[in-house]
């Protein structure tokens, strides 16, 4: 007979790591780990919000947004910092040559370390008021002065998902195009990269396609590549309404554009992302009626870069092209232009091997993926930094963590109770974290896009058909050269 003894068992919960820790092991990171004259370039981010099996990879997605903006010639990897669990992520804005006062304008904004006020104007006769930053009074007040001391910066540390998701968007706040450093002009823009689009005009460096119908803005639309000193440039051109005069199937040489979409090779391999209107002026997002960001189901629609294409050219960079202009002209559709040149250039244009530079340069993007982020493929990198964005937009509960699963519709309120006021109030909330109480499942959306799809695609089969007549009335009058 053996007697059964039931001994209560006290198992040691796991600390709670929260700002304030991070900050002290900040501080003590740069005291005694960095030297000196190299600490007011050194930044700091924290991802103490997620679960542990989830933060290399985050670190990974960070290298990623960090090497993506960079000014620098090669790719740099920012390092976890010991003793943190891979929680806390150091890296150096001299590293990428990125501006500091970009990184000061995210923390003015910033929502986990710091909080947003108004002031009484110190002048007594005036009657205003200004907004400032401050430190949160959750935080070691003795380290916030400590690391603004060693820094330089009135935040030298910010949270994981705040700092992916404004550094990869030019909406809300966002500033991918102040740290990638993105000209305000397309011709800049071109200059920026070292392409000279008179000289690959002329050089033939160039290849396109016509499309009837993209899957991205549901019109016709032109895709071009240029051969550039650092690679391929791609570029769109795109319409907000399918009418004859901006059909480029009808108009192989010009047509009437309203914005293009660009995807350049940069120095260390990673892409450059931007928009600019038919006029050349940059542009922070697509206008809704020409394209729909689909990749956030619960977003606001808006293509913006760098996320919204990230998001969507899941394919190692770059989406397929469906070059539907050497389609009919290999299925006997003949084109018939008054020059010779002309046909020439259209054939060299139309007929070269679009696919082939496609799988170089998803090659080449591919490679700088893996290095950036320690292996992960382009697909692989593109949905973690979506999954990460997303979540924090749209997922949020008072504490930063998901509450939606991948495959679930629910609607999720927070309740809090029996918490003391002191316990709570740390917990600040991003904005965007509250922005989008409803949630709709990508799934209740599809058969609204699919008969989308079906009248866009009837639409220009008719316009097609309506076409075919036209062209050959001019031919009778005048000699052309056929297109071969």
């Amino acid at each position: 007979m053996f007697a059964h003894y039931c001994l209560p068992m006290l198992f040691a919960a796991a600390p709670l790591i929260g700002p304030a820790d991070e900050l002290r092991a900040a501080v003590d990171d740069l005291e005694t780990r960095v030297a000196a004259v190299a600490r007011t370039h050194v930044r700091y981010v924290t991802f103490y919000h997620l679960p542990q099996p989830q933060r290399r990879r985050a670190g990974a997605v960070l290298s990623l947004v960090l090497n993506s903006v960079s000014r620098a010639d090669a790719i740099v990897r920012p390092e976890p910092v010991p003793d943190t669990d891979d929680r806390l992520w150091r890296f150096s804005l001299a590293d990428y040559r990125l501006p500091a006062d970009v990184w000061e304008l995210l923390v003015s904004h910033d929502p986990y370390f710091h909080i947003r006020t108004r002031v009484q104007s110190a002048v007594v006769s005036s009657n205003t008021e200004q907004e400032i930053f401050t430190d949160g009074g959750w935080l070691d007040l003795a380290a916030v002065a400590r690391l603004r001391e060693l820094t330089g910066s009135g935040g030298a540390l910010l949270r994981g998902d705040y700092f992916l998701t404004q550094a990869t968007t030019t909406l809300d706040g966002g500033v991918y195009y102040e740290l990638a450093g993105i000209a305000d002009t397309e011709e800049a823009f071109f200059t920026s990269i070292g392409l000279d689009t008179e000289a690959v005009d002329r050089l033939r460096a160039d290849a396109g396609a016509n499309m009837f119908r993209s899957l991205v803005t549901f019109k016709p639309r032109r895709v071009v590549r240029r051969q550039g000193p650092l690679g391929g440039a791609w570029h769109t051109y795109d319409t907000a309404a399918a009418t004859p005069e901006r059909d480029p199937i009808r108009n192989p040489f010009a047509f009437e554009y309203d914005a293009g979409e660009h995807i350049a090779a940069k120095r260390n391999g990673l892409h450059l992302y931007a928009l600019f209107d038919r006029a050349g002026r940059r542009q922070a997002s697509v206008p809704d009626n020409i394209a729909k960001d689909t990749s956030d189901p619960h977003g606001s629609g808006i293509v913006a870069p760098m996320i919204s294409c990230v998001r969507c050219h899941l394919e190692d960079g770059l989406r397929p092209v469906a070059n539907d202009q050497r389609r009919l002209l290999d299925a006997g559709i003949e084109v018939f232009t008054e020059r010779p040149r002309d046909a020439e250039r259209l054939a060299a244009f139309y007929f070269a091997d679009l696919e082939k530079q496609l799988r170089r340069d998803r090659e080449d993007f591919s490679q700088a993926v893996a290095s950036a982020t320690g292996g992960l493929s382009g697909a692989a990198a593109s949905a973690a930094l979506g999954d990460l964005v997303n979540r924090y937009r749209n997922d949020l509960d008072l504490v930063g963590n998901s509450v939606l699963g991948s495959n679930s519709i629910v609607s999720a309120t927070a309740v809090i109770t029996g918490v003391p006021s002191c316990v709570v109030s740390p917990l600040v909330v991003s904005p965007l974290a509250i922005a989008q109480p409803v949630v709709v499942h990508q799934q209740a959306l599809q058969p609204l896009v699919v008969q989308q799809h079906v009248v866009h695609q009837q639409a220009v089969r008719q316009q097609v058909i309506r076409q075919q007549a036209a062209p050959r009335q001019v031919v009778r009058q005048r000699i052309f050269t056929r297109v071969r």
